[in-house]
């Protein structure tokens, strides 16, 4: 993985020779301590919409918040990197992954996911969201979480949040959240929403 259009918020990570999907190298988390990732590829600054698709690995699960992740409409300025402000999922003890909402620091876990992600083994992860409605017809941030199954997509399911913070926020970064010694990320792409 190339880190060149990427900020890190620590330097808790290296590039790895020895696990990857695609050589020669993947991104490896190198201490329990939070990192967060975000892009900064041309067109990734503000994505209040959008996607996100990485292979992801783990040694262990974590405790705590200190987890692999992923996140979205974080609230980083350009070309900085912090946890305090945005969105992100969190894969807890196999099989349960979370989806939170950070604001100043303060998390907010607004639902579940269930797929099994055992340690030592790469999993790749498709993270959608969208401005939508939820079940009940409200206005709604719709979040949809998809694991590969080596063929295709399986269809995932929606969580949502009325609050649907930083909707309108002229910086809505996306990228990775590593918190374990050690993690690892590797092919990861970024989604934009289809102009129609």
């Amino acid at each position: 993985m190339a880190t060149g259009n990427w900020t890190f918020s620590t330097q808790n990570w290296d590039l790895d020779p020895s696990q990857y999907v695609s050589p020669p190298k993947s991104l490896r988390h190198t201490a329990d301590a939070r990192t967060t990732v975000i892009s900064d590829f041309d067109g990734t600054f503000c994505l209040p919409q959008g996607g996100i698709i990485s292979w992801l690995r783990r040694s262990k699960f974590g405790t705590g918040d200190l987890r692999l992740g992923l996140c979205f409409r974080n609230q980083s300025q350009a070309f900085q990197s912090s946890w305090l402000n945005g969105y992100r999922i969190r894969f807890d003890d196999s099989p349960t992954i979370l989806l939170l909402r950070c604001v100043d620091g303060v998390i907010t876990v607004l639902g579940t996911w269930s797929d099994p992600f055992p340690i030592n083994t790469w999993r790749r992860y498709r993270l959608t969201w969208w401005n939508g409605y939820n079940p009940d017809a409200q206005i709604a941030l719709v979040v949809r979480l998809q694991p590969w199954d080596g063929e295709a997509w399986l269809p995932g399911s929606l969580l949502y949040d009325t609050l649907n913070n930083w909707a309108d926020s002229t910086i809505n970064r996306v990228g990775l959240y590593m918190g374990i010694k050690y993690c690892w990320a590797d092919d990861t792409q970024i989604l934009a929403p289809a102009l129609s």
